[in-house]
């Protein structure tokens, strides 16, 4: 079959050819009954643009990169994160781009150098970095890239990179506060890998133990467990609190994940939730609405932040000034749990 040429549309409409490149480029105004015309003409004809040649015309690849760094086995299943991949690939297609996926596993030197070399080769216009867990040794050689870059729930006070992350400390605060207005006492924490260093993690753990200093409650050392973000994690640190001489009468986990483990541990042990424990979560997750019983949980605004993200790599792009950083509002979401 031959293939449909911008000059037939441009004849078959009765136009000019840069009538016809002008719809479907958008970059002029158009009589409607024109535009109407000739697009009635492009799918009669099945004309389908040449990409090659628009983008040697732009000089834009028309690609978005998005990397997701030091990928660890258990990461790759995670909801959250399935949600914000699925939301980033829709914001980069409601802007007309297509989306390169990286992941960067925990051994990244030569991910890396591909995702450079791409750059380079002018196959990616910009970059989405999403991990918590990237350094700012590394934060500082991806500024000396040269190229767009917005970082994802990551933040670096001394870097040039925008940035876009939930207000952690906030979230985790409000937690505190409405297990401590429901009369609760005995407060613990489940952390994620404490080996992996990451800001998020970091600052669930601080907003934890900030607030419950400053509401001068008393948390015992053992009452703060480390797991790995899983729901096997969770029900990991169920066991361990639950064993322990002084049982806390509230579990804040610092994700889902993990809280969903633990309500799995507290049914498995015959623990009522919440008479005898309440049970947080941090992100909601669509599975916390259907938990037994339903998740208290933070709500994390993910598909406003990639699209803030991506808005402000678009600009970066075109060589716009954009704002360094911005703390998105996290919102309260309290359900059955507690």
């Amino acid at each position: 079959m031959t293939r449909a040429t911008l000059k037939a549309v441009a004849e078959r409409a009765g136009v000019s050819y840069q009538t016809v490149s002008n719809i479907i480029n958008n970059t002029k105004s158009v009589k409607p009954e024109t535009r109407e015309r000739v697009e009635r003409v492009i799918r009669e004809l099945g004309f389908v643009p040449n990409f090659t040649a628009k983008v040697l015309r732009q000089q834009k690849s028309m690609t978005l990169g998005c990397v997701f760094y030091e990928v660890a086995d258990f990461d790759v299943q995670d909801p959250y994160r399935n949600m914000v991949q699925a939301a980033v690939s829709k914001a980069a297609k409601d802007a007309n781009y297509s989306l390169l996926t990286y992941h960067c596993f925990e051994d990244s030197s030569s991910d890396l150098q591909e995702i450079k070399t791409h750059l380079s080769q002018g196959r990616l216009d910009g970059l989405l970095f999403l991990s918590p867990s990237i350094s700012e040794t590394l934060i500082a050689e991806l500024a000396g890239w040269n190229c767009p870059i917005v970082l994802f729930d990551r933040f670096d006070a001394s870097s040039s990179l925008p940035s876009v992350m939930p207000q952690y400390q906030d979230g985790i605060r409000q937690l505190v506060q409405h297990m401590v207005n429901q009369g609760r006492k005995q407060l613990a924490f489940v952390g994620g890998r404490q080996e992996d260093h990451t800001q998020s993690g970091e600052l669930r753990l601080s907003g934890f133990l900030d607030t419950t200093r400053e509401l001068q409650l008393a948390v015992p050392e053992e009452h703060i467990y480390f797991a790995d973000w899983s729901f096997g994690g969770g029900k990991r640190a169920f066991e361990h609190l639950w064993n322990l001489p002084t049982r806390p009468d509230a579990i804040l986990a610092a994700n889902d994940r993990m809280a969903i483990g633990l309500l799995s541990a507290a049914f498995e042990a015959g623990v009522k939730v919440p008479e005898e424990v309440s049970i947080s979560g941090f992100d909601d997750i669509e599975f916390s609405l259907y938990t037994n019983p339903p998740l208290t949980t933070v709500h994390v605004p993910y598909v406003e932040m990639v699209h803030h993200a991506v808005d402000t790599l678009l600009a970066l792009m075109e060589g716009q000034d954009v704002q360094g950083h911005l703390g998105m509002p996290v919102t309260l979401r309290i359900r059955s749990s507690t």
